[in-house]
């Protein structure tokens, strides 16, 4: 199983670790950087975890469950912020559901041919590790001044930027002939890969607010 940590601005893991059957998420399975926000679902409930958070100097943000009244009630060790703020922190937590649909939808880790332990680890690892190359070029396209410039109202399609850069990759190692060069902060290329003109803020455009 893998476990990681993906801050949602960066749009790629910075963190991974990949256990057998047995193994449990958990915020202690990766140091804490003060000032850090971990964001978990309500399985990342455990002192262990959240004294691991706190003595890093970090902050914490988990879903407890839901109340009678479908309700969805948070556990935060943040102060002084308010619930709306608070709110549209934890469903930045999506980012992460998004990244694993990504690599099970364009990069085929749905699937897993191997059957042996070891074959299977390796499998796994090498997904992780192309997602890990695709991060990087996501991080590199977010940092140009033109997207970062449009974030609100023109904000980067991951899934496209994802493809492509997945794309790039299946060409370098399968084939002998150069994969055409391109250029991330190309205008052309960046109308192609950023998403439509909107008034209604983008999720993505709120990550990128806590890089």
């Amino acid at each position: 199983m893998p476990c990681s940590t993906r801050p949602p601005a960066r749009q790629r893991f910075v963190d991974l670790e990949l256990t057998d059957a047995k193994g449990a998420e958990g915020f202690e399975r990766f140091p804490v950087l003060p000032g850090e926000i971990r964001i978990g679902d309500r399985g990342y409930i455990s002192c262990g975890g959240l004294r691991h958070v706190l003595d890093g100097g970090g902050d914490f943000l988990i879903r407890a469950g839901w109340n009678a009244f479908r309700l969805r009630q948070l556990i935060t060790s943040l102060d002084g912020v308010a619930a709306d703020d608070i709110l549209a922190l934890y469903r930045l937590r999506r980012q992460i559901e998004l990244a694993f649909k990504r690599l099970k939808s364009l990069a085929g880790l749905d699937r897993l041919p191997a059957r042996g332990a070891p074959l299977a680890r390796a499998w796994i690892a090498a997904k992780l590790i192309i997602a890990t190359l695709i991060g990087l070029t996501i991080e590199e396209f977010m940092d140009t001044p033109a997207v970062g410039a449009a974030i609100d109202t023109r904000p980067p399609s991951i899934w496209c930027v994802f493809h492509l850069a997945l794309r790039q990759i299946i060409h370098l190692v399968w084939r002998v002939d150069p994969y055409p060069n391109f250029a991330l902060a190309d205008p052309a290329l960046r109308r192609h890969l950023c998403d439509s003109p909107r008034k209604r803020r983008k999720q993505l455009s709120l990550a990128f607010t806590f890089r």
